[in-house]
């Protein structure tokens, strides 16, 4: 199936979590990521940090927060962009929760079903984190997949580019590109590289993610000269919007319901 929407989700898999500020660092560079939904496609559902049981139907160009959390059902995918760096596709049937935005220590959750992710190479003090109830990831900039069920387990993987540090209580290991590992259960040891094989099947699905990140990259250049007005009063009023029409297209289904 060809990919219109796709969620491109910072995978620096080392399980863990961050935080929103809108400081620069040395190198001039904000030191929280803006992660916001670029693109949907079918029935996505967003669960924010401030209600987490409360879901809504989720919108395109919602800026997102720690804590917040977002589910893909069968036939849906999400895209999620970070600056102009990073993009992270979320498949059918994942639940994703970005659980830190600092630059310096980002940290997103796996809960169920898998994310398809590329990133820029990452500067000094940068750090990004994906977590599975599994196994953790950790990169400096690469495209990777993670993939995690309470069925099959924790599975991580390299594309064509970049270097994953996979770990767990076992130990860790060292995925290169065109590599892939498993653990299948908690207390499971980390399998060793072996050639890619499980993520054979979203490659054409990262073909889209290269373009969809060239063209971020572009839009986020054109957009967000001033990133610590895009990050602060501004970024908020966009999410205070976007969060009124939901919860409007949400009242509005119930009363059609009710």
């Amino acid at each position: 199936m060809k990919m219109k929407r796709v969620v491109h989700l910072v995978v620096a898999a080392v399980m863990g979590l961050s935080f929103l500020s809108v400081k620069a660092n040395a190198q001039g560079q904000p030191s929280s990521w803006d992660a916001r939904i670029t693109s949907l496609q079918g029935n996505v559902n967003f669960y924010p940090a401030s209600s987490p049981k409360q879901g809504y139907v989720a919108v395109s160009g919602l800026p997102l927060k720690s804590g917040d959390r977002i589910v893909t059902n069968a036939g849906s995918q999400a895209q999620i962009a970070f600056n102009g760096s990073g993009v992270v596709t979320l498949t059918p049937n994942s639940s994703f929760t970005v659980k830190a935005l600092s630059q310096s220590k980002t940290s997103l959750f796996l809960g169920m079903g898998n994310i398809i992710a590329k990133f820029d190479h990452l500067l000094s003090g940068q750090n990004l984190q994906v977590q599975t109830p599994m196994a953790v990831a950790a990169i400096r900039g690469t495209e990777f997949g993670v993939g995690f069920s309470k069925a099959s387990g924790a599975k991580v993987g390299v594309f064509d580019e970049g270097k994953v540090e996979v770990t767990n209580h076992s130990g860790h290991e060292f995925l290169k590109p065109h590599q892939e590992l498993a653990v299948k259960s908690k207390n499971g040891k980390l399998s060793h590289p072996r050639p890619l094989h499980y993520f054979l099947r979203y490659n054409k699905q990262m073909a889209a993610i290269r373009k969809s990140l060239a063209a971020v990259r572009l839009t986020w250049k054109q957009t967000h000269k001033d990133v610590f007005r895009q990050q602060g009063p501004d970024r908020q009023k966009v999410r205070k919007q976007l969060m009124q029409k939901m919860k409007k297209l949400a009242q509005s289904r119930h009363h059609h319901h009710s």
